[in-house]
């Protein structure tokens, strides 16, 4: 049996699409997962700083870095991601996007962390991780997407206790997730030691419930001084983006398999 060989950029099965706002393109699986509106959001909010080092924990495609690599041309990126698939794409993403200096892909769990990187080293970390707990929902039978979706590879606390143990005292974690889980985000930050400083719930429409929220936190921070930013609105109308967000992520259209928007 023969390997499947690449058509120009693609191998069978993927897609390549375009991210005009910051001049880049992504390969992505057809059928597995695709990056959808949350990742986009959280690369554009994410507030590192702008000379450093990030850790993306479980990049998927590597569009989160991708993106940062493009906002912050002087930070230097590790991105992890356990799927071996989603991890070598997200190389051949960093290299057709020129950002191979900028960004190394690492394949791994994020579970493992202390033999991947070493331990206080990171000015930020950024992570879009699985919503739901492993029993809660349809886990979807094809296996990145459920990878994607599921705490299957480490639930919450598992992820807050490693991303306290990437960054350095004062470094921040940027974070986007499940609004109905905002306690249990929380108290995990509060409790791992990474204090809850900034505060942004995101709703698809004005009158509707938030559906996520975008958090950022200081490892060793004072207690007792968290922001709570204004709303921000996805939509003014049902498919026509409010401002702020083609201010922040273009007018890009894509065909999310991660739910949500």
């Amino acid at each position: 049996m023969t390997a499947e060989k690449p058509v120009g950029l693609l191998y069978p099965g993927e897609s390549l699409d375009e991210l005009r706002h910051w001049g880049l393109k992504v390969i992505q699986s057809k059928s597995g997962y695709r990056f959808g509106i949350d990742s986009l959001l959280l690369a554009s909010l994410a507030d590192p700083p702008k000379k450093g080092l990030v850790l993306d924990m479980g990049t998927g495609c590597g569009v989160l870095s991708l993106i940062l690599a493009r906002r912050f041309p002087n930070v230097r990126i590790c991105a992890i991601e356990i799927q071996r698939a989603l991890a070598r794409r997200a190389k051949r993403n960093a290299d057709i996007n020129g950002l191979s200096q900028n960004i190394r892909v690492v394949e791994g769990s994020f579970t493992d962390l202390p033999q991947i990187v070493e331990g206080d080293s990171f000015d930020y970390v950024i992570t879009n991780p699985p919503y739901y707990r492993i029993n809660s929902g349809r886990t979807n039978p094809n296996s990145e997407k459920a990878i994607a979706r599921h705490e299957i590879h480490g639930d919450l606390s598992t992820l807050i206790e490693n991303a306290f143990y990437a960054l350095k005292f004062r470094g921040k974690l940027g974070i986007i997730f499940d609004a109905m889980r905002v306690v249990d985000l929380l108290s995990e930050m509060r409790e791992k030691g990474i204090e809850p400083k900034l505060i942004r719930f995101i709703h698809s429409l004005v009158d509707q419930e938030a559906k996520l929220v975008f958090l950022e936190g200081v490892k060793g921070g004072k207690k007792g001084e968290t922001r709570v930013a204004p709303p921000l609105v996805i939509y003014k109308r049902p498919h026509r983006y409010h401002e702020k967000v083609t201010e922040l992520i273009g007018a890009y259209k894509w065909r999310s398999s991660a739910g949500g928007f």
